[in-house]
C-alpha cells in the first residue's frame, strides 16, 4: 500500500530482496549476463508501474518471477528473428574462448586455466540444455544460494516440487 502512495523505499526493499533471484530467473531464459542485468531492471521497472494490479501483496516473488519471464521471453521473441539460441550460446562461447586466450596468454599455467575454462563452459552448455524450470531452480539454489523455501516462496511452487526438480536437473547435468 505504501508503494501505491508512491514510497519509493518500499519499493527499494523488495528490488533489493527479490534483484538477485530476478536475475537468475532472467539468466535462465536468456543465456546472457549482460542482457539479464538489463531485463532484470526492465522487469522491475514494469512491476513497479503495473503494482496496483497486484492483488496479494504477499505474492510479490511470484509475481516479479512471472513478469521477470515474459520481459526475458520478449527479448527472445526479437532476438530468435536474427538468430538461434543455439547460435546465441555458440557466439557467447566463441566470444568467450577468444577473450580468455587473450587473457591468459602471457601465465605460465595457461594451460590449466584453460582446462578450467573449457569445464566452466560444457557445465553452462549443460545448464543452458536443461528446461527452463530446472534451470530456474538450479540457479537459484546455487548460484543465488536461495533455500528451498525461499525458491518455492519466490516461483509459487511447493518445496516438494522444488526438491524434485533440483534432483531432477543434477541427475541431467551428469
Amino acid at each position: 500500500d505504501s508503494i501505491l502512495r508512491g514510497n519509493q523505499d518500499s519499493y527499494r526493499f523488495l528490488v533489493d530482496k527479490y534483484k538477485q533471484a530476478v536475475y537468475s530467473v532472467v539468466l535462465s531464459r536468456v543465456h546472457d549476463e549482460t542482457e539479464a542485468q538489463d531485463l532484470t531492471q526492465e522487469a522491475f521497472i514494469r512491476a513497479y508501474m503495473n503494482i496496483e494490479s497486484l492483488k496479494d501483496k504477499a505474492k510479490f516473488g511470484p509475481w516479479i518471477s512471472g513478469i521477470a519471464r515474459n520481459v526475458a521471453g520478449k527479448w527472445l521473441e526479437r532476438t530468435r528473428r536474427y538468430e538461434s539460441l543455439e547460435g546465441l550460446i555458440e557466439a557467447k562461447v566463441d566470444d568467450m574462448d577468444i577473450s580468455h586466450l587473450q587473457r591468459v596468454a602471457s601465465i605460465e599455467d595457461a594451460d590449466e586455466m584453460l582446462q578450467k575454462e573449457q569445464m566452466r563452459q560444457i557445465l553452462w552448455k549443460g545448464i543452458y540444455a536443461l528446461p527452463e524450470v530446472s534451470q530456474n531452480v538450479l540457479l537459484l539454489s546455487y548460484m543465488r544460494e536461495m533455500k528451498r523455501k525461499e525458491i518455492a516462496e519466490f516461483l509459487g511452487i511447493s518445496e516438494a516440487a522444488v526438491r524434485n526438480r533440483l534432483h531432477k536437473a543434477r541427475k541431467q547435468l551428469k
